[in-house]
């Protein structure tokens, strides 16, 4: 069910989201010539955490209601946020930690899954 401010601001932002992922992901699989502008891999990172951070806030509205999807919700937010918040402090040189894991790829897959439990949870009343 839509529910108005709520509902509307997490399709927005889960849009925005899922294109900034989407698109670099499938031009990158060589699935599309469409390409956006090459964005610099920590504006990406603080992009992500933010994301995070509201799907965090997004989740526990979600609880009352559809508790599992919550929670998922929740939980990938605080993983998501985690990683962006750490892998920006590391490259900024605060501390050191190297998670090779994060590559770009996989940055782009995170901003799609973010994005979809956005749009998905505007729907979730």
């Amino acid at each position: 069910m839509f529910e108005g401010g709520k509902s509307l601001s997490s399709i927005i932002a889960g849009l925005i989201v899922l294109f900034l992922g989407a698109v670099p992901l499938l031009n990158k699989l060589g699935m599309t010539s469409f390409a956006i502008p090459e964005i610099p891999k920590i504006v990406l990172q603080i992009v992500l955490a933010a994301a995070g951070f509201y799907l965090i806030i997004d989740g526990f509205f979600e609880i009352g209601m559809h508790p599992g999807f919550g929670w998922t919700s929740v939980l990938i937010g605080l993983s998501v946020t985690l990683a962006g918040i750490l892998t920006t402090l590391s490259d900024l040189g605060s501390f050191s930690l190297t998670l090779g894991f994060l590559t770009s790829t996989v940055i782009y897959a995170l901003y799609v899954m973010v994005g979809l439990l956005l749009i998905l949870g505007a729907f979730m009343f």
